[in-house]
């Protein structure tokens, strides 16, 4: 059984220079991944779902377990995404890359 590191649902509101407010919104779901990393969320931003994030729980995953991995974005993204310290984090990068777009 998955132990949520956060509540099940977080909500907030991001300023970005291109809108007036943007809000996110992580739903605690657990994944089936076939390893112990199982503990993942569900990122809406605007209401869209924008991209599942998961906690590297497996020790194959050595120095970068415990990092946050964005498994699936459902936004055209040209490169790998980095690893992230908190599911927050992955939020604010994934705010970030709409705004760089935005204004590209």
């Amino acid at each position: 059984m998955i132990e949520p590191t956060a509540p099940a649902s977080i909500s907030s509101s991001h300023k970005c220079e291109w809108a007036q407010m943007t809000t996110y919104d992580l739903q605690t779901v657990p994944l089936r991944t076939g390893t112990t990393d199982q503990d993942g969320r569900l990122v809406f931003i605007n209401g869209e779902l924008t991209a599942v994030i998961v906690l590297l729980a497996d020790e194959d995953h050595g120095q970068q377990r415990g990092l946050w991995s964005i498994e699936a974005d459902f936004r055209v993204v040209a490169s790998r995404p980095p690893l992230f310290n908190s599911p927050y984090d992955a939020v604010v990068w994934l705010l970030r890359r709409d705004e760089e777009r935005m204004f590209s």
